[in-house]
């Protein structure tokens, strides 16, 4: 990771474009990086108070919510990010066309989740309870849109500022809710309120930096494109998070909601340490939309190469302190996460390339092999865990999510058509010919 932070830092003397990306990373790491430690100190608290099984059904409810949250999305960051770099005049347009398109699916979203928990727990009021309350943060997924601006301007401490002091927040109000011994139910009312208020602040910010709310419109033209050119980013959003997120669903049909929360512990681990290469290349999203030819391809190669590596040692570190770091953080009950996070951290730099791929695609308009690629991966997680988890419980599921990840890596690019893609790769990870435009 040195290295990494090294060669950052050299790129940045590189121009005001490298600069800028590098402070914006930096922004959105720091935002993981509270994430990560409220997560594993906050989070694992309330694992401990909780208990394997309790936490197992607060993490199902997240696991639903997640996925549902996807669907709300309708695929419109990227495609609404895009389009706020190529027309810069038009941005209360395309924000608000977003904003009505997400006030929509959020509530189709809740309303399709109290359509089908009576079906899934059927004899369970506690977890129907949880799960019901829990849905409420999609009613607030619209917020995310005010994030966008600042995603295509590449200024994202003023989103990164809202979502840390949001976290911040509601830690406390967590930690208060263990200290007073608060049901489980509670809880799942903390996460909702989460979502409030993060909607809230992303506002706020967005009005701070000139761009008041009653500014924003809705264009029924930029609607039905935004859901045009979304839908396939749609699915694979969704798909996205069936890949993060089926491991959860499968373990709680196949071993039980304990299951589900020893799996959940690992996750809560490792799954941060996903986003560390994601926040650089989010940032680089719209300097890589905006150039071409050659000139990409340099750009795209110097991205790759230092932080797949970096992420390699970080998984080998975490992979060889696994079990102290469970214990540690988590407690004797939850010890049979130890195997599973020593296998799953192995999918970081896995997850970080396939990340990278996605923006190439989108890059050349290639929205359906996004697509693709995550339904080939889900369909290979899905196969695996109904074969291995029945017979090795939570490590099977974490080696069904690294084999899926593994799989995406390099089936897709072995075909002719997305050689180039697989050129760049290699370039990247072999240290071949660096070429700066």
């Amino acid at each position: 990771m040195r290295r990494t932070v090294s060669w950052l830092r050299s790129r940045a003397a590189g121009g005001p474009h490298r600069e800028r990306i590098l402070r914006n990373a930096g922004w959105l790491t720091a935002q993981r990086g509270t994430r990560l430690v409220l997560g594993l100190l906050v989070g694992a608290w309330m694992a401990r108070y909780l208990g394997p099984a309790a936490f197992g059904i607060l993490s199902f409810a997240q696991a639903l919510v997640l996925i549902l949250g996807a669907v709300a999305g309708l695929g419109l960051r990227d495609v609404s990010i895009r389009e706020l770099v190529r027309d810069s005049e038009q941005q209360a347009t395309i924000l608000g066309s977003a904003a009505a398109l997400q006030l929509a699916g959020g509530a189709l979203a809740y309303a399709l989740l109290a359509a089908v928990v009576p079906l899934l727990r059927p004899e369970d009021a506690l977890a129907q309870s949880v799960i019901l309350v829990a849905g409420i943060a999609l009613l607030f997924q619209a917020g995310e849109v005010s994030s966008y601006l600042f995603d295509a301007t590449v200024r994202a401490r003023y989103a990164v500022m809202a979502r840390v002091l949001t976290m911040l927040l509601l830690a406390a109000v967590r930690v208060a809710l263990i200290l007073l011994e608060a049901p489980l139910v509670a809880f799942a009312w903390a996460a909702a309120a989460e979502a409030a208020v993060l909607a809230f602040s992303l506002g706020v910010a967005l009005q701070w930096r000139g761009l008041p709310l009653r500014r924003l419109r809705a264009s029924s033209e930029r609607m039905l494109q935004h859901l045009r050119e979304g839908w396939p980013l749609l699915v694979t959003a969704v798909a996205i998070v069936l890949s993060l997120r089926i491991d959860q669903l499968m373990l709680e049909a196949l071993a039980g909601d304990a299951a589900v929360g020893q799996y959940s512990a690992a996750v809560r681990i490792a799954e941060p340490c996903l986003f560390l290469g994601g926040a650089l290349l989010r940032s680089a999203l719209p300097r890589l939309l905006s150039l071409e030819g050659h000139a990409f391809e340099a750009r795209y190669v110097e991205i790759l190469r230092y932080p797949f590596y970096g992420l390699l040692m970080l998984a080998v570190l975490m992979a060889a302190v696994s079990g102290p770091l469970v214990a540690l953080l988590f407690g004797a009950a939850y010890t049979p996460a130890a195997g599973a996070l020593m296998v799953l951290v192995f999918s970081i730099p896995l997850s970080f390339l396939n990340v990278a791929s996605s923006r190439y695609l989108l890059k050349h308009h290639e929205q359906g092999e996004i697509l693709r690629r995550q339904l080939l991966g889900l369909l290979i997680n899905v196969t695996l865990n109904l074969v291995l988890i029945p017979r090795h419980g939570i490590l099977g599921a974490a080696a069904a999510t690294l084999a899926a990840d593994l799989a995406m890596v390099v089936l897709p690019d072995l075909r002719p058509r997305y050689w180039p893609l697989l050129r760049l790769k290699v370039r990247a990870l072999a240290g071949i010919g660096e070429r700066r435009p």
